[in-house]
C-alpha cells in the first residue's frame, strides 16, 4: 500500500504525461504528411494547334475510249470519269448532241442503242459540290447495222460448173458493222472449196457430183454482232465437146468449103448458149496445085451454127485443090455467175 506520499508522486506524474498527450495532439504535422482539405491542382497539358486542311486536286473529267457503235447495238462497259473536286458530281450535255438513242445520265454513265448511223459530235460538263466545272469534248461514230445479202447472180441459186476454178466463188457482200470481221460456215461446202477468211466467197476448184447443194455462211463484226446468207449452188457438169471430121469439097471456079457433121456438146448452165471459136491451126504439107506440096494455110473465114446440144461449123479456104490440117476449137459456157473467166473446154476438127 502506497504512503501517503508516494501516491502524491505517482498522481502528479499522471497528471503531467495527460498534458503531454493532449499537446501532442494539437502540435502541426511535419515531413510526409497530406492536406486532405485542400489538395493542390495538377498542370493542364498545352493545346495542339488545328491542320491546315489541303486544298482538293483540280476537277478533271475523261471518258473511257468510246469512239465507235453500230445502229441497234447497246452500249455497255462506257462512262464517263472525273477526279479531283469536291464529290459527287454532276453531269450533263452541254453542247452538241449525244448519238440518238443513247441518254447520259448525271452520273455520268451513259446507255442506250444507237438508232441512227452518223457521226455525233458533244460537249459535256461536270459539276462538283464546290461549283467547279470542267469540260469533255468529242464525237462518236455509229456505223449501220451489219448485214450480209447474196450477189444478184445467187438470189434465187449460185450456177457454177464442177471442174471451174473460183466461178461464181463470191456468192455475197457485207454491209455496216464494226470490223474486225470473222467469216464461218454451218453444213457442207462444195467438195474443194473453202470458204475465204476476209469474205463472202469460196475459193478453190469446184468437184464432186452434180446437183444442188446449201449451206449458211456467218460474218460477226467486232461488236459480236452475226449475220447469214444461205445461198444454194446449183453444180453443172462441166462442158464438153466432141472431135469431128470434115470432109473437103471444093467448088468449081470458086474457093473450096467444109460444112461438117453436128459436133455435141454436153454440161455446162442449161439454157445458156455456149460460144465455140477457133483456136490455133496445123496445117500439112499436102496443099496445093503443083508437083510440090505445101503447108495448107489457115481457113480464111470461120462461122458457127449453133443448135440444141450441138454446133455446125462451116470453114471457107483458098481455091487450092487439098487441104489438110487440125484445127483446135474452144468451146466456152457462159455461166450465170460467170466472172472475168468462163469454164471452157478444147476438141479437135480433122479437115480434109
Amino acid at each position: 500500500m502506497l504512503s501517503g506520499i508516494e501516491e502524491g508522486r505517482w498522481s502528479r506524474r499522471l497528471a503531467l504525461a495527460a498534458v503531454l498527450l493532449v499537446v501532442a495532439a494539437c502540435a502541426p504535422q511535419i515531413g510526409n504528411t497530406v492536406d486532405q482539405t485542400s489538395p493542390s491542382p495538377s498542370a493542364s497539358p498545352s493545346p495542339s494547334p488545328a491542320p491546315t486542311p489541303t486544298p482538293p486536286a483540280p476537277l478533271q473529267a475523261s471518258d473511257s475510249g468510246f469512239a465507235v457503235g453500230e445502229v441497234g447495238v447497246g452500249v455497255s462497259g462506257y462512262g464517263l470519269q472525273a477526279s479531283g473536286g469536291v464529290q459527287p458530281y454532276t453531269w450533263t450535255v452541254s453542247g452538241g448532241a449525244l448519238p440518238t438513242g443513247l441518254s447520259l445520265a448525271s452520273d455520268g454513265s451513259v446507255s442506250g442503242a444507237p438508232s441512227h448511223a452518223g457521226t455525233f459530235a458533244f460537249t459535256i460538263r461536270v459539276t462538283d459540290a464546290a461549283a467547279a466545272v470542267a469540260t469533255l469534248s468529242g464525237s462518236v461514230l455509229i456505223k449501220p447495222h451489219l448485214t450480209a445479202t447474196l450477189l444478184p447472180p445467187c438470189a434465187t441459186e449460185c450456177s457454177v460448173e464442177l471442174g471451174c476454178v473460183t466461178v461464181c466463188g463470191g456468192f455475197g457482200t457485207v454491209g455496216g458493222g464494226v470490223g474486225p470481221y470473222t467469216y464461218s460456215f454451218l453444213g457442207q461446202l462444195p467438195a474443194g472449196t473453202s470458204l475465204s477468211p476476209t469474205a463472202l466467197t469460196l475459193k478453190g476448184t469446184f468437184g464432186g457430183v452434180p446437183g444442188r447443194l446449201q449451206f449458211t455462211a456467218e460474218v460477226t463484226d467486232g461488236l459480236g454482232v452475226t449475220a447469214a446468207v444461205s445461198p444454194t449452188y446449183h453444180l453443172f457438169s462441166h462442158i464438153a465437146l466432141s472431135d469431128g471430121k470434115c470432109p473437103y469439097a471444093r467448088t468449081a471456079g470458086g474457093p473450096g468449103c467444109i460444112t461438117t457433121t453436128p459436133l455435141t456438146f454436153t454440161g455446162g448452165t442449161p439454157g445458156k448458149q455456149p460460144i465455140v471459136k477457133s483456136i490455133s491451126w496445123l496445117g500439112y504439107k499436102t496443099c496445093g496445085v503443083t508437083a510440090a506440096p505445101t503447108i495448107c494455110p489457115p481457113p480464111t473465114s470461120f462461122a458457127v451454127t449453133y443448135q440444141a446440144g450441138s454446133v455446125s461449123i462451116t470453114l471457107t479456104y483458098p481455091n487450092y485443090s487439098s487441104t489438110t490440117g487440125i484445127l483446135s476449137l474452144q468451146i466456152s459456157d457462159q455461166s450465170v455467175c460467170g466472172q472475168s473467166v468462163t469454164c471452157s473446154a478444147n476438141a479437135q476438127l480433122s479437115v480434109g
